[in-house]
């Protein structure tokens, strides 16, 4: 049997198994490597080349270095010194809860960050005596810091998978910058906020029925921490962040896992307890997308689909269009698929159509991972929007605020990429 046909077969079931949902996706990832050493169709070194990456260097260092910032109170402190501060009623403090929120989500993991604003946010309403509403705060926060896992590339696993793609593809020149992603996420966001602001509050408080709200944990743990790890953790976290901004010559994943490094040899995190909060799977997952992506564009799929899109003249005379579809369809996709299964099936595409059209691949592929993260009509599409169930809406509230936001969400997110690559 020829390879072509067994990258098929290996692809095909591989998706199948993503979108059934009944096995970790990891635990896929990797059998869909074996199958394709066991057959013959990748040499073992292609298949996992992966393992060794910067971008999963990069991710292992960024996952100590955002455990420390909440192990060691440096979240906490920030938050409580902005609060203490805000005035305005409901709607202001939700909006800059939803600001922090999604700043944080740019460079810590957003489920981290869900995690932490979550109860956060329930403490404030606690004490407000009935002047705020859980059901206003929660599904807002899950939204912003899933946009705002966009910021740059390691917020999130979907940005990660979506670079993994790039650079493990023959023809691509480069992958995407580290903050590339802010000049599309950015105006999107503003736009999510302005939408709140105007109308999205006004009808989520019409729509929630808050008489019935879940009981929630409104504890913020505070431990009883050193004040200098507390400063130790900020400053080493500012100077990677420095780093990855002004530092070219040095791989980003070095200067992650540097910082990483420094923490534990100061006492700031412990080696035992970090390699225990990694987030093994999404790294796995990372690992693995090397080998899918080659496997991919053995199968030939991307060929029929570019033949089919310079028959209809879709690629030649308009490749705004194509940013425009994929923004839309992988939003769709994910609502259904898993949010890493969608972003890694569909930028691979993306780039077997760009690159048969002869078109830069960057502006689909950021079309993938923004198309991605607008999922919201789903609770379980994402697992920052399935952290906000703790609230208590019901499917209806989704449908409603994520039936709105999401294709206005979707729409603007191609307008700014036609404007950034030039598309338009």
């Amino acid at each position: 049997m020829e390879a072509s046909t067994l990258a098929t077969i290996i692809l095909i079931t591989t998706i199948i198994l993503f979108a059934i949902d009944r096995y970790p996706l990891a635990l896929v990832s990797v059998a869909s490597l074996l199958a394709m050493v066991l057959t013959g169709v990748l040499p073992f070194a292609d298949a996992f080349k992966g393992f060794s990456s910067n971008l999963v260097v990069l991710v292992a260092g960024m996952m100590v270095i955002g455990s420390a910032l909440f192990d060691n109170n440096v979240i906490g402190r920030v938050g409580n010194l902005i609060f203490k501060h805000v005035k305005g009623g409901e709607k202001a403090f939700l909006l800059l809860m939803m600001t922090m929120a999604a700043v944080l989500s740019g460079f810590l993991h957003n489920i981290s960050v869900m995690a932490m604003m979550t109860p956060l946010a329930a403490s404030y309403v606690a004490k407000s005596n009935g002047e705020m509403k859980l059901k206003n705060f929660y599904m807002a926060l899950a939204h912003a810091t899933i946009i705002g896992a966009r910021f740059t590339l390691i917020g999130a696993s979907p940005p990660m998978l979506a670079q993994s793609v790039l650079l493990s593809s023959e023809g691509v020149e480069r992958g995407l910058g580290f903050f590339e992603l802010a000049a599309v996420a950015v105006p999107v966001f503003i736009v999510v906020l302005l939408c709140y602001h105007f109308f999205l509050y006004r009808i989520g408080n019409r729509v929630f029925d808050h008489t019935k709200t879940n009981e929630v944990n409104t504890n913020v743990e505070s431990k009883d921490i050193p004040i200098w790890k507390t400063w130790v953790t900020g400053i080493v976290m500012v100077v990677v962040a420095v780093c990855f901004v002004f530092v070219d010559a040095v791989p980003l994943g070095v200067i992650a896992m540097t910082g990483a490094c420094v923490l534990m040899f100061t006492g700031c995190a412990s080696w035992k307890e970090s390699l225990k909060k990694l987030d093994w799977s999404t790294l796995i997952i990372l690992a693995c997308t090397d080998g899918i992506t080659a496997c991919f564009s053995l199968t030939g799929l991307g060929d029929i689909i570019v033949d089919f899109l310079t028959r209809v003249g879709a690629g030649t005379s308009s490749p705004f269009l194509l940013v425009v579809i994929f923004s839309f369809v992988t939003a769709w996709a994910s609502n259904v698929l898993a949010n890493s299964s969608a972003t890694v099936i569909f930028s691979s595409l993306a780039v077997s159509v760009a690159l048969g059209l002869g078109m830069d691949p960057i502006p689909l592929v950021v079309a993938v991972v923004f198309g991605g993260a607008f999922d919201f009509i789903m609770p379980t599409a994402t697992s920052t929007l399935t952290m906000s169930c703790a609230a208590g809406y019901s499917f209806r509230d989704y449908a409603v605020v994520g039936g709105i936001l999401s294709p206005i969400c979707c729409a603007t997110s191609a307008l700014v990429i036609g404007l950034v690559y030039h598309l338009i």
